[in-house]
């Protein structure tokens, strides 16, 4: 179908007929440009709704409900020069003008105000969420655990004996299929392996020894250039060995897995925040979160899916926690209600993603904090700093506001965004 056009409104009121309805999803899952504009409508909702009513000031009505006022106003009186002059058509209009002016740029001010000015500030316990992202990574299954898989270990012969082996880190052809089978097996079903596939050609490479296990090579294929490398034991089709590439070719992380590696045994429980509570966030939830102006975005940074989403109580404070992941690479995003308060970033480094301050540090992991239109944002991630800039860059941010005039420039473009958005 075409896009919704002008029919976006109905499409996010649930107005739209089922069939229609139904076409119009499938359109919006599709595409980019309509599914912008459908969280642009969402977000007009959510902040038109929450304006409030505005009540007129005490006084005011008590004028207008002045007996003597009104009666003196009932008597005929022969008008003046001034009344004249008001009565006219084009002094109707100037002062129609004048008033709608005055309107808009009252209206302007109070929109374009902070939006963090009414909430309190918050201090993200960015060690407690550093220590959660580290506790939620996804365990790998152990050989305790795992069921035994003929058909994996008949695969890895058949890889071994029939695919073109090769020492170096360039791409070779192989089964894609049996690649895919072998890792599935070996590391288990999840939402990380279903990213990972999606994102990256998975094939075989060398076969050779780890720890003194004959082993088989998978590769994560990318543009030519091997991101990872999986090497699964082929007597028992375990994971014994996980090697990560920059893009430089050079080795970025390395991992063993196998019956000594305590992690590997440890069921992935979702992260564990010292004195936190952890409990998931279901699918409609999150859906309900995103009508109501929460960020809960598909995709981060070109091609990380969102795998899970999760409530976090730290304390009073209510978290929601999104994770992100490329199939290789990790990011966690941390989002509460409040603005920050920038007085407990040792350590951090202040930049600026348009035109507002984002503190950075960097390490394993990576921590970025910033706030805007009320809503602390705190990204945890264990990827490169080029995908944490490019995860930063599509989440939220506001410029910092000068003066009155800054406030009704932001406060005009808000208003001309909800009339039409762009």
């Amino acid at each position: 179908m075409t896009h919704l056009g002008d029919r976006i409104a109905a499409f996010v009121d649930g107005q739209l007929p089922v069939d229609e309805r139904r076409i119009a999803e499938t359109h919006v899952a599709s595409c980019a440009e309509c599914r912008r504009k459908v969280r642009e409508q969402q977000l007009l909702k959510s902040r038109m709704t929450s304006l409030g009513q505005v009540r007129a000031p005490d006084h005011l009505l008590a004028s207008l409900s002045d007996v003597h006022r009104l009666a003196a106003a009932a008597e005929p009186s022969s008008p003046g020069w001034l009344t004249r002059c008001l009565r006219s058509s084009t002094m109707r209009a100037l002062v129609a003008v004048s008033g709608a002016t005055v309107t808009v740029t009252a209206l302007a001010y109070v929109i374009g105000s902070p939006a963090d000015a009414g909430e309190g500030e918050v201090r993200p316990p960015v060690e407690q969420f550093a220590a959660d992202f580290n506790e939620s990574a996804p365990a790998m299954p152990s050989s305790g655990d795992r069921i035994a898989a003929p058909s994996a270990v008949d695969t890895i012969r058949q890889v071994t004996t029939s695919s073109l082996l090769v020492d170096d880190r360039t791409d070779v052809d192989a089964d894609d299929a049996d690649a895919v089978r072998l890792l599935r097996d070996a590391a288990g079903q999840s939402s990380y392996l279903d990213q990972l596939v999606r994102n990256y050609r998975i094939t075989t490479g060398t076969s050779g020894q780890i720890r003194g296990r004959e082993a088989v090579e998978v590769r994560a294929v990318r543009g030519g250039d091997v991101a990872a490398v999986f090497w699964i034991d082929s007597a028992t089709g375990e994971l014994l060995r996980r090697l990560l590439y920059d893009d430089d070719g050079s080795v970025a992380d390395s991992r063993d897995y196998g019956a000594d590696d305590a992690s590997s045994a440890s069921a992935d429980t979702g992260g564990a925040v010292d004195g936190a509570t952890i409990s998931p966030i279901s699918a409609q939830t999150l859906d309900a979160l995103a009508k109501s102006g929460w960020p809960c975005h598909d995709l981060l940074a070109r091609d990380m899916g969102r795998v899970r989403g999760h409530w976090v109580d730290v304390g009073n404070q209510h978290v929601v926690r999104l994770t992100y992941t490329d199939g290789l690479t990790r990011l966690a995003l941390y989002e509460q209600r409040g603005a920050l308060d920038e007085s407990d970033l040792d350590g951090f480094e202040r930049h600026r993603v348009g035109g507002s301050p984002v503190w950075l540090r960097t390490g394993e992991p990576s921590i970025a904090v910033w706030s805007a239109d009320g809503v602390v944002y705190t990204v945890v991630t264990d990827a490169a700093a080029g995908r944490l800039r490019d995860a930063v860059a599509e989440l939220p941010h506001e410029r910092i506001e000068s003066g009155a005039l800054d406030r009704v420039q932001n406060g005009l473009q808000q208003m001309g965004s909800w009339v039409a958005p762009v």
